[in-house]
């Protein structure tokens, strides 16, 4: 194995990391086109810091692993700012967290690309994935990429996933498919633009949503997209935030402890409401 308990940096180089497995604690950057290639395991675990995959480089993993093993002392964000190739496993951990102490995937608006799809995407207990693509179909190829979504749906600490698009007058789509099946949700966070501008969260078919569905900021409006949605957690949006409902759409809260409908006594219609 190989440990880099600092930053890695690039010097306009291809750096071949084939047969080890790799552990960086500290960020990539480069100084040039570069590329960088792992056929095992390339693990990202940052001591109570943040981390970046930086712009720049070409980036071909098998396994990647962007983990919190210790206990921070706030969220810390673990950055890909580009598009990058994991031919296997992708897994977000923290071990050491809590559901204040996140460890943090900003994807941006990139995609994790994969040539033929195959492998899990794991997000596990207190991840927080930030999404940011305009119609959130780079999400949606980065799901499609892998036969399996395994998004930690319990009931204590779920990851999350918070669509936080802010581009004025757009749609970002919130997948609940990739071509191998359906899948279930920890918690859905929206979250949307600033100033006098807003954008719609639209729901891309039937949610299966174990954890929360909540408001995260900025002028947003959720649109159910006529689909009949199920949610274990509480429901913390409003009318402002849920204007128009579907004509025959349906919200089913199964949770098996106790939910909440409403955010600070605002008003919520439904369409139609099972309990």
């Amino acid at each position: 194995p190989l440990t880099i308990t600092g930053a890695l940096t690039l010097n306009a180089v291809t750096a071949d990391f084939s047969g080890v497995d790799v552990t960086l604690s500290g960020s990539v950057s480069n100084t040039g086109s570069c590329t960088l290639t792992n056929n095992q395991t390339f693990t990202m675990d940052a001591n109570n810091a943040n981390q970046t995959l930086n712009t720049g480089a070409t980036y071909s993993f098998n396994n990647l692993v962007i983990a919190q093993s210790a206990t921070p002392t706030a969220a810390r964000t673990k950055t890909i700012a580009t598009n990058i190739t994991v031919n296997g496993n992708f897994t977000a951990t923290n071990v050491g967290g809590s559901s204040v102490l996140l460890n943090i995937i900003d994807l941006q608006s990139n995609t994790i690309l994969d040539g033929t799809p195959s492998g899990t995407f794991t997000l596990g207990s207190n991840v927080q994935l930030n999404v940011s693509g305009a119609t959130a179909s780079e999400f949606q190829t980065t799901l499609n990429n892998f036969t399996t979504i395994a998004l930690d749906a319990t009931a204590s600490n779920p990851s999350r996933v918070r669509f936080n698009n802010n581009t004025n007058a757009t749609t970002q789509v919130i997948p609940y498919q990739n071509t191998t099946g359906v899948f279930s949700y920890g918690t859905i966070e929206l979250a949307g633009a600033g100033g006098g501008n807003t954008n719609v969260k639209q729901a891309g078919g039937p949610l299966d949503i174990n954890g929360n569905l909540s408001y995260a900021g900025g002028n947003v409006t959720f649109d159910d997209g006529n689909f009949n949605h199920t949610i274990a957690g509480d429901w913390l949006l409003w009318t402002t935030i849920y204007p128009t409902q579907g004509a025959t759409s349906t919200f089913t809260f199964d949770g098996t402890m106790q939910q909440y409908i409403g955010y600070n006594s605002a008003n919520c219609v439904f369409r139609h409401l099972v309990i």
